[in-house]
């Protein structure tokens, strides 16, 4: 440092050592400090490397603030920071307030760190919790996703030599929170002005996890990724002059707008594959409330009952030829070395669940605004990752089933259970939080959502789709009609009798 000061080198180093410095200082015992105010970085787990993936995963379980494997897409990097800064900066007693995901305090993958307790009563830290603040309903939001902030106190202390002093008692995070709600009508605005447009009021948290939740639950699995799109995803194209052998259909890649880098930039694959491996698809823009629309084609190396290992690729020569093309595509330009596409296809075997493929199912997309369900009858069909489905028992039950998820009443209710971005988007499974009640065929009112449901599914059937809109479009306009219809409205109020 002080041959770069002397040759006027010293620019930010100065800078760049102390923040080094600075950390350490504070980390020592007696130099903690009585307040930490701070907005930490809010990155996903899935946007980390893998090292940082694996440390973060290693430090969360010490702190028992891991969610597990399945929730670990939705994990991020907020609750282990603000763990890790109190344990290093905060003396005994200090108070803390941190801006948060507003998922920190309802979402099940927070549940660790509301606790208050972070690796075990003789671990690493306690802390008190007070009060939050949910600004979710706070319009335009501060930030890509909605916000809240926590506040609290350490309760211990953990000295240098591995002695502790006497511990009190922590405190979870409380139900309790203040809701603010308004909408800020100057960026920046100082708070004398934005006070006047905001409200505060007592409110509760509704957690995930902690609700009874519907029988359904368990028997609602999310549909296959079929990515990269332009090694599963097909149109037909026209044969040759001299025809295609019977059984077999001229394939080549299906593109789209929306591709990601690399695959957006590779040529299209074609082959003649054999048709029992080309299978209707159906996902998110397939999906109207109580009808399926014409379904997409893709190339997916399964029967009805199996998915194909590459012995068995091999023996069919249309596919075998479809799947060698892609297999060289995915791994020259994959960028994890780990899964190979057999693997990526049926990750967390959400392919292989499908099978055998049942012959009547009811599905619901995975995120939107509103909820939207239907039947599917079509035994071929392979259902993409932007649905959820579950065989059904019977007719009676699938109607019952695609009345209630239906119902506007429905998507109303499982708003406030949904992870928030700008929007409540994240469906997933939290409508199953809802006291859906599992089918009772001796039920009246069971039976009555069903017939209901049937009716509405022969409006629909009758409704005339405009191709040329967005999907989302045609959505509304038949939520829109069925609300119109007397079908339509009693379902709702029916629905909402049960479960509201």
């Amino acid at each position: 440092m002080c041959r770069l000061h002397d040759q006027g080198r010293n620019h930010i180093w100065g800078y760049y050592v102390r923040n080094l410095a600075r950390p350490l200082w504070l980390s020592r015992r007696g130099n903690q400090v009585d307040f930490l105010i701070g907005n930490p970085p809010w990155l996903a787990f899935s946007h980390m490397t893998s090292d940082m993936q694996a440390a973060f995963r290693t430090m969360s379980q010490r702190r028992d603030l891991w969610a597990g494997a399945e929730l670990a897409p939705h994990q991020d990097l907020s609750a282990l920071f603000v763990v890790r800064v109190c344990e290093l900066y905060l003396r005994k007693g200090g108070q803390f307030a941190f801006v948060m995901p507003n998922t920190a305090i309802d979402r099940e993958h927070y549940a660790g760190f509301r606790t208050g307790v972070y690796g075990g009563r003789s671990g690493v830290l306690s802390v008190s919790f007070s009060p939050s603040w949910d600004l979710r309903r706070i319009r335009p939001h501060f930030f890509p996703r909605a916000a809240s902030v926590v506040f609290g106190a350490r309760t211990d202390y953990a000295g240098a030599d591995g002695s502790e002093e006497s511990i009190p008692e922590p405190q979870g995070m409380p139900e309790r929170t203040e809701v603010w709600t308004g909408r800020l009508r100057l960026d920046n605005a100082k708070w004398a002005a934005a006070s006047e447009w905001l409200t505060r009021t007592p409110g509760l948290v509704r957690r995930t996890g902690q609700i009874e939740r519907s029988p359904y639950s368990p028997f609602f699995t999310q549909g296959a990724t079929l990515v990269p799109r332009m090694a599963f995803m097909v149109e037909v194209q026209a044969s040759s002059p001299l025809g295609i052998p019977h059984g077999k259909v001229s394939v080549r890649s299906s593109r789209s707008v929306q591709e990601k880098k690399p695959w957006k930039h590779l040529p299209s694959l074609s082959a003649v594959v054999e048709s029992e491996f080309v299978r209707p698809l159906i996902n998110g823009e397939n999906l109207f409330p109580f009808r399926v629309g014409e379904p997409s084609l893709a190339v997916v190396p399964c029967t009805r009952e199996k998915l194909l290992d590459e012995h068995d690729i091999e023996e069919q020569a249309g596919l075998q030829q479809w799947w060698a093309q892609a297999s060289c595509a995915w791994d020259a330009n994959r960028s994890s070395s780990v899964r190979t596409l057999s693997e990526s296809l049926d990750f967390q075997s959400k392919l292989t669940k499908q099978l055998p493929i049942p012959t009547l199912r009811v599905i619901y997309n995975t995120s939107g605004m509103h909820l939207c369900c239907s039947k599917l009858r079509n035994a071929r069909a392979i259902i993409a990752n932007g649905l959820y489905w579950a065989a059904m028992r019977s007719e009676d039950e699938a109607s019952y089933l695609s009345g209630v998820l239906n119902a506007p009443i429905t998507t109303e209710l499982t708003r406030p259970l949904m992870s928030y971005g700008k929007d409540e988007r994240h469906i997933h499974k939290h409508v199953w939080e809802l006291p859906i009640p599992e089918f009772d065929p001796a039920n009246a009112n069971h039976q009555r959502i069903a017939r209901l449901s049937t009716d509405c599914e022969t409006l629909v059937a009758h409704f005339a789709i405009d191709t040329g809109l967005h999907f989302a479009a045609s959505r509304r306009h038949i939520r829109e009609y069925l609300k119109s219809t007397e079908a339509g409205r009693e379902l709702d109020e029916l629905v909402f009798e049960m479960i509201g």
